[in-house]
């Protein structure tokens, strides 16, 4: 079923995108990184077949997973705001912890990438 989810929202039609971004927007993606992201994203939809509807889901989940983490880096250089003020913002993703030791997730991924499309495409060739 997750598989016919996944080649639904890669299609072209104009209601689509909506939708792709409003779930991409409710997955845990906030510190994860180019793997931890890809395993969250996908065991919510199927990965579909066809290579174009990939690109237009994984588009989407660059875009929402900059958005969120340059929101982060706004407030936590915000001086407002401290670490404790953190506190809405986990600092790691509780399925991924082994994971995460590994790869370079969140803040200090965002750090080197020049912007969502860098982010596409490191997701499209993983």
């Amino acid at each position: 079923m997750a598989h016919l989810a996944g080649n639904f929202l890669g299609e072209p039609l104009s209601v689509c995108p909506l939708i792709r971004f409003s779930l991409f927007d409710s997955l845990q993606l906030l510190h994860t990184g180019v793997v931890s992201s890809l395993r969250v994203a996908f065991s919510a939809l199927g990965i579909p077949e066809d290579l174009q509807k990939l690109d237009r889901l994984l588009w989407a989940m660059a875009s929402v997973w900059w958005r969120k983490h340059k929101s982060l880096k706004l407030f936590v250089n915000s001086p407002a705001n401290s670490s404790a003020a953190l506190g809405g913002f986990p600092e790691t993703h509780p399925d991924d912890a082994s994971l995460q030791s590994k790869e370079l997730t969140g803040l200090d991924l965002c750090q080197y990438l020049s912007g969502s499309e860098t982010l596409h495409q490191l997701l499209f060739s993983t």
